[in-house]
């Protein structure tokens, strides 16, 4: 009763929409939250405590779990590899420099973990991680090292934009699990950008989540998040900005593309994909 595959994230790409449509396969049983960490700052707390995400799922074809933090972290796909040697391991690749600015604008507005009152540039300077978060290459490699290629499938946030439906059924083939099934899910726009009403509110809520977590209070946790009331009182609608529209100076813009473009050509290297629309005006 372990996952037989993990969506390592990253973070703001389509990662909530995955959660939602895994859970709708009929042939798929995901952990009891979105996001176990286990890998990531709970390996402390043991297997025995991982397996509890997972005791309702005897019975599926496949056993996933979804944790955003996992993509990122060096020790991780060597813990993940000890433990779950034959897991089929997924990431969905974003444009980095759509991605940097979705990160900056849920966690400045959203998550709070930013200052409203500074610039994407000035942020960028502050926490280095918003960049190298975005190290692609690097990241992905060091799965590699860890699991055969045929265990780690490398998608793009662009392919699901452009066809949800074929998208969607790659993720189950790759799985494997039946891959007519179309989850409502991937047609819904399930995790928005949004802004805090309340900053200080919404901090709270997140420390609240973190405590809920620990406590293993997890269907609590799963309907607060779920909760358009919850939702309601915490955030307000808004649109995400793009590059262009937010923080889109030429000089930001040569500073992101002379770290991002090496990065970029791994993944290429690595995937036999190219990239040039990330890159490219």
């Amino acid at each position: 009763m372990l996952p037989t595959f993990i969506h390592i994230g990253p973070g703001r790409s389509a990662t909530t929409m995955f959660y939602e449509a895994f859970k709708e396969h009929p042939d798929i049983c995901t952990s009891k939250i979105k996001e176990t960490n286990f890998f990531y700052n709970q390996y402390h707390r043991g297997v025995d405590w991982y397996k509890a995400f997972f005791e309702h799922c005897s019975s599926a074809a496949a056993i996933g779990e979804i944790s955003n933090n996992y993509f990122f972290e060096l020790e991780i796909p060597a813990r993940i590899a000890e433990l779950l040697p034959d897991a089929k391991i997924i990431t969905v690749l974003r444009n980095p420099f759509e991605r940097i600015q979705s990160v900056f604008t849920y966690r400045q507005k959203r998550a709070g973990t930013i200052d409203r009152r500074i610039s994407l540039e000035e942020a960028i300077k502050k926490y280095p991680k918003l960049v190298t978060d975005n190290y692609y290459g690097d990241h992905i490699k060091r799965y590699l090292e860890h699991f055969p290629d045929r265990n780690v499938l490398i998608a793009f946030y662009d392919d699901l934009e452009q066809n949800p439906e074929k998208f969607i059924q790659s993720i189950f083939r790759f799985i494997g699990v039946d891959d007519v099934f179309v989850p409502e899910s991937v047609y819904k726009y399930i995790n928005p950008s949004v802004s805090a009403r309340h900053p200080f509110v919404t901090s709270t809520a997140y420390l609240t989540a973190d405590k809920l977590r620990q406590w293993q209070l997890h269907s609590l946790l799963n309907w607060a998040k779920g909760s358009s009331v919850v939702r309601g009182l915490l955030f307000k609608s808004g649109k995400e900005m793009s590059m262009r529209q937010a923080d889109s100076s030429e000089q930001l813009n040569d500073i992101l593309l002379r770290h991002f473009l090496p990065q970029i050509k791994e993944v290429e290297e690595i995937t036999g994909r190219k990239l040039t629309e990330w890159y490219s005006d």
